[in-house]
């Protein structure tokens, strides 16, 4: 793993660790520790998840050995996750592009607003 994983996960298993002090829930504002849950780590993206020259079957297999190890050893009950960049966006972007021939011409939106807008564009159609 990268000096930056450690970093991160060595963090994350110390709040782990410190979210049973009082002055810890206290600092976050905290009332009680069930209500912590720690999400995970979200880091790195899947060209740079291991290092060297690896067939992409190698690489995968290296990759899930790894991150197997570490949540068995290292996260146990913890719940925490690890994601790549390229899990965000594959789950984000949509499977089918929204496009103007798929839903024809929508026409014109009238928005108004109260005090100033959230959202700004430099885009006139926006």
């Amino acid at each position: 793993p990268s000096a930056e994983f450690v970093q991160a996960e060595n963090q994350l298993l110390h709040y782990w660790e410190d979210r049973k002090t009082e002055k810890f829930r206290s600092d976050f504002g905290i009332s009680h520790i069930d209500h912590i849950t720690f999400g995970g780590i979200l880091i790195g993206k899947k060209s740079t998840r291991v290092r060297g020259c690896y067939d992409e079957t190698k690489k995968n297999r290296l990759f899930r050995t790894a991150l197997n190890l570490r949540k068995q050893c290292l996260y146990g009950h913890t719940g925490i996750q690890v994601l790549i960049w390229d899990d965000v966006i594959d789950f984000i972007k949509p499977s089918d592009p929204i496009t103007e021939d798929k839903f024809g011409d929508i026409g014109s939106v009238s928005i108004t607003t109260v005090g100033p807008p959230d959202i700004v564009s430099s885009d006139p159609g926006i």
